[in-house]
C-alpha cells in the first residue's frame, strides 16, 4: 500500500529524485520506491538515523551534488521544523564532514597542482615557509586506504585501469587514493570513512581530478573519460 503523494514534504522529497535524475542522471528507483511507500516524512526521518551515509548520499558525492541530498532539504525552512534536533544534528554533521558548508563559493578555478599532494598557490604561508612545504601535510590514514580497496578493489574508479593486468605481480594492489573533499577545504584534520570518503583511482586520473580547484568531480571526470572511449571507438575513427 503506497502512501499518499501529494503532502508538501513528499513532493518536495519526490523532487529531489527529478532533479537528481535530470540534472546528474542519477536515477535513485529505491529512494522513489520508499518514498512512494512510506512517504517523505517517514522516509526522511529513516534516512536521518544517526547510522553510516546511504549509497545514494555517495552516489551524490561523486557529482559533488550534496545540495541534492535529504540532508541538505531537512535543514532548509520550512523543512526543518518537521524534524527532531537530533535528525537535524544528523544531517548538519554529515554535510559538515564532507565539507558542504565550507565549500568555496567562487566558480572553480583551474589549478596548477603538478601532484594531487601539493597544497593550491591559493593557500598562503608565512614568509619563507611555502619552500619548505611541497605536500599536504596532513596524514593519509593507511588504514583507511586499505578498507577503500578492500570496498572499491584496486582498480581505477574512474578509468577501470588495474595496474595488476599491465605490470603483473609488480602492479598488483598499486593504486592512489583520492578524498572527496580536500583536507584543505575541511580545514583540520577529521576520521576518514574509508568507503563514503575515499575512491581509488589511477596516478593519471588522481592527477586530472586535481586540475580544477576545487577538485573535479569524480563522476565528471568518469564522463568525460566514457565519451573519450566512445569516441575513439567511433568507425572510420584513426587510432594515434
Amino acid at each position: 500500500m503506497s502512501a499518499p503523494t501529494n503532502d508538501p514534504f513528499t513532493k518536495r522529497a519526490l523532487k529531489i529524485y527529478d532533479d537528481a535524475k535530470n540534472q546528474i542522471g542519477y536515477v535513485a528507483h529505491r529512494f522513489r520506491q520508499k518514498i512512494v511507500r512510506d512517504g517523505g516524512l517517514a522516509a526522511a526521518k529513516h534516512w536521518l538515523r544517526p547510522s553510516k551515509a546511504t549509497s545514494g548520499f555517495q552516489r551524490l558525492l561523486d557529482h559533488d551534488r550534496l545540495d541534492l541530498s535529504v540532508e541538505a532539504v531537512a535543514l532548509q525552512p520550512p523543512w526543518n521544523t518537521l524534524f527532531t534536533s537530533a535528525e537535524l544534528d544528523t544531517a548538519r554533521e554529515r554535510l559538515t564532514r564532507f565539507g558542504y558548508f565550507s565549500r568555496p563559493t567562487t566558480p572553480p578555478t583551474e589549478s596548477s597542482q603538478l601532484s594531487p599532494d601539493e597544497l593550491p598557490d591559493k593557500f598562503q604561508f608565512p614568509e619563507g615557509a611555502k619552500s619548505q612545504i611541497t605536500v599536504s601535510a596532513y596524514e593519509r590514514n593507511s588504514e583507511a586506504r586499505k578498507k577503500c580497496i578492500e570496498h572499491y578493489s584496486s582498480s581505477c574508479y574512474v578509468c577501470g585501469f588495474d595496474f595488476a593486468k599491465v605490470y603483473g605481480e609488480l602492479g598488483s594492489g598499486f593504486i592512489h587514493v583520492h578524498h572527496l573533499t580536500p583536507f584543505a577545504v575541511l580545514g583540520e584534520p577529521r576520521l576518514t570513512d574509508p568507503v563514503a570518503d575515499l575512491r581509488p583511482v589511477c596516478p593519471n586520473c588522481h592527477a586530472m581530478l586535481h586540475r580544477r580547484y576545487p577538485p573535479i568531480p569524480i563522476a565528471e571526470l568518469k564522463r568525460i573519460v566514457g565519451n573519450s572511449i566512445t569516441n575513439s571507438q567511433l568507425p572510420g575513427r584513426r587510432r594515434a
